[in-house]
């Protein structure tokens, strides 16, 4: 009991500071509560891909390069559209193609999963041994009709043979 007589004491003494005290926690707290409301205001439009992609051959011997494009952002993504680029050259590589895109446009849903291929070179062409020797990244660009653009390398994991 006695100490809590000494702290109300003290605080009765030093008014000036505990007032100052309260005033810098306030605005702490003000700044805290900001900061959240910004993220939470921001968080249901934010967009967002993430990808798989791995390489096939079709029956015409040509690398196919199969994608697969998840929303993992909170906002829908309508695509307008999806390539592939070669990183070392900058070079266009081809359209990726989707089974569900209809009339020229694809909305992606938060949380969905869409498929999609892109036919690139013969197998055993300059260009594939090239681009094999070279250790090319193949980066997957998407662009939105709001602006937005999706661009990120996945590596080189072609097989020449």
């Amino acid at each position: 009991m006695e100490v809590m007589i000494s702290i109300v004491q003290w605080c009765n003494e030093n008014e000036g500071f505990c007032l100052a005290l309260c005033a810098l926690l306030s605005l702490v707290v003000s700044v805290i509560a900001v900061v959240v409301s910004l993220v939470a205001f921001r968080k249901p439009y934010t967009k967002e891909l993430s990808f798989n992609l791995w390489l096939g051959f079709d029956s015409n011997g040509h690398y196919i390069a199969h994608v697969a494009l998840a929303n993992i952002g909170a906002a829908d993504i309508c695509i307008k559209s999806a390539c592939l680029i070669d990183k070392m050259k900058s070079e266009y590589m081809g359209p990726i193609e989707f089974d569900d895109k209809a009339h020229g446009s694809l909305t992606l849903r938060s949380g969905q999963i869409i498929f999609g291929t892109s036919t690139l070179f013969p197998r055993d062409s300059a260009e594939a041994r090239g681009f094999y020797k070279s250790k090319n990244e193949i980066v997957v660009e998407v662009r939105d009709y709001s602006g937005w653009t999706f661009r990120k390398g996945s590596g080189n994991s072609l097989a020449v043979g």
